[in-house]
C-alpha cells in the first residue's frame, strides 16, 4: 500500500528532469542580473548591506540550483505518505533544521548589523567627539560629504570590523566549509537510514526509471522516519516557526529606530527606504518559502492518500513548488531591492545600449546617429 500511494508514473521522469533543468537555467540570468543591481545601485556608504545582499542572495541560488540540478526534491514526496500526523512532524523537523541553513547565516549578519548600529550610535550621541568617525573624515574630500547623523553603514567604522569576519574572504570560506560539513552530515545520516532499513525491510520492486529508483530509496526513508520521530519534534517546529516570525517582526522595528531622528535629511531618507526594501525582502523571502513548501504539501496529504492519480498531481506540485520557487524568490528580491524600479530601467537601458553599440551601429553612419540624437533631444 506503502509502494502503491508512493510510486511516480515513469512517464513523467522526463517532463520532470526538463522542468527542473530549464528552470534553474533560467534563474541564472535573473541571479546575474541581481548581483549587477546591488552591485552598481547600491551607495558606497552601504557597502555591509550591499555585501548581506549579495550573500543572502547567493547562498539562496547556490542551494537552490544544487537542489533543481544535482539533489533533485524527490524528497518532498515522503510527505504525502506518511499520513497528516507524520508530515506534521516532518515539517518541524524542516523548520528546526532551517535554524541551521545558511539563510539563519544572512539573518545573523543583520543582527550583527543592527546590534552594531545600536552601539556605534550610542558612542556618536553620548560621546563628545565622533571617534568612530575619524578615519571616514580622513578618506572624505570635504567634510560637508560626510553624512552627519546618517551613520549606520559608513566605511571605516565598528560596523565593517563587526563584518570584517562574515564578509571577508575568510569568512566567506568559513561559512562555506560549515553549509559543506552540514550537507555531508545530511548526506550520510539518508545514507544510513537506507542501508539500515535495507537489512531489515523487504526492498520495493525496482524499476528501470531513475526516479523510481530514487523514489525506492525515500519510500525506505519514508517508513524509518515514521519510527523514529518524536512529539517533541513537532512542538520543536512550532516554536522554531513562531520565533522566526516573531524575530521578522522584530527586525523591521529595530531597522528602522536609529532612523527616525534623521528623516530631514537627504541620504537618511534614502538609506531607510534601502532597508525598507530590505526588510520586504527578507519577508517575502519567508512567505515564498512557506507558501511554495510548506503549503502544498500539507494540502497534498489529504488530496494523495488512497489515489495514485492524485499522488502524481501532488507530486508534479512539489517538482514545481521546488524548481519555481528560487526563480520567483530571485525576481521579487530584484524588484524589491531596486527603489522605485528607477535603477532597473536604467539596467534595461544600458544592456539595450550595448545590444545597439555592438550589433546595429555596424549599419549607422556618423550622420544618421547625429540625427537620431537631434531628434530624442527635440522630443
Amino acid at each position: 500500500m506503502l509502494a502503491r500511494s508512493f510510486y511516480l508514473d515513469p512517464s513523467l521522469d522526463f517532463f520532470y528532469s526538463t522542468f527542473l533543468t530549464v528552470v534553474a537555467i533560467l534563474s541564472v540570468p535573473v541571479v546575474v542580473v541581481l548581483f549587477t543591481v546591488i552591485l552598481t545601485q547600491t551607495p558606497k556608504y552601504m557597502r555591509p548591506l550591499r555585501l548581506y545582499l549579495l550573500n543572502i542572495s547567493f547562498w539562496h541560488f547556490l542551494d537552490s540550483f544544487v537542489v533543481a540540478i544535482v539533489w533533485r526534491p524527490v524528497n518532498l514526496y515522503p510527505l504525502p505518505c506518511m499520513g497528516f500526523n507524520g508530515a506534521l512532524r516532518f515539517l518541524g523537523v524542516y523548520f528546526a533544521r532551517f535554524l541551521f541553513h545558511v539563510r539563519s547565516v544572512a539573518i545573523t549578519n543583520v543582527y550583527v548589523a543592527i546590534i552594531a548600529c545600536f552601539i556605534y550610535r550610542w558612542a556618536q550621541l553620548r560621546g563628545k567627539t565622533n571617534f568612530l568617525m575619524v578615519r571616514c573624515k580622513r578618506s572624505a574630500k570635504r567634510r560637508s560629504e560626510l553624512p552627519r547623523n546618517v551613520t549606520l553603514i559608513a566605511p571605516g567604522t565598528v560596523i565593517r570590523l563587526l563584518f570584517q569576519l562574515l564578509s571577508s574572504r575568510r569568512g566567506f570560506a568559513i561559512v562555506l566549509g560549515v553549509h559543506l560539513v552540514f550537507v555531508l552530515y545530511q548526506s550520510l545520516l539518508m545514507v544510513t537510514f537506507y542501508v539500515d532499513n535495507s537489512r531489515t525491510l523487504n526492498p520495493l520492486p525496482k524499476s528501470p526509471s531513475l526516479l523510481a529508483l530514487v523514489a525506492e530509496e525515500e519510500g525506505l526513508m519514508c517508513y524509518s522516519m515514521q519510527n523514529i520521530f518524536s512529539p517533541i519534534f513537532i512542538y520543536a517546529g512550532i516554536a522554531v516557526a513562531i520565533a522566526f516570525t516573531v524575530s521578522v517582526c522584530v527586525l523591521i522595528v529595530l531597522i528602522q529606530l536609529p532612523f527616525w531622528g534623521d528623516l530631514r535629511s537627504k541620504v537618511a531618507v534614502k538609506t531607510l527606504e534601502m532597508h525598507r526594501t530590505l526588510t520586504l525582502s527578507l519577508v517575502l523571502f519567508a512567505v515564498i518559502h512557506i507558501l511554495f513548501k510548506a503549503i502544498p504539501v500539507i494540502v497534498g496529504v489529504y488530496l494523495s492518500l488512497g489515489s495514485d492519480f492524485y499522488a502524481n498531481l501532488v507530486g508534479l506540485l512539489c517538482i514545481a513548488a521546488e524548481a519555481v520557487e528560487p526563480l520567483l524568490s530571485g525576481l521579487a528580491t530584484l524588484i524589491l531591492i531596486v527603489p522605485y524600479r528607477r535603477a532597473l530601467r536604467n539596467l534595461f537601458s544600458y544592456i539595450v545600449g550595448l545590444y545597439k553599440k555592438n550589433i546595429l551601429y555596424l549599419g549607422w553612419t556618423q550622420k544618421s546617429s547625429s540625427a537620431v540624437r537631434r531628434i530624442h533631444s527635440i522630443t
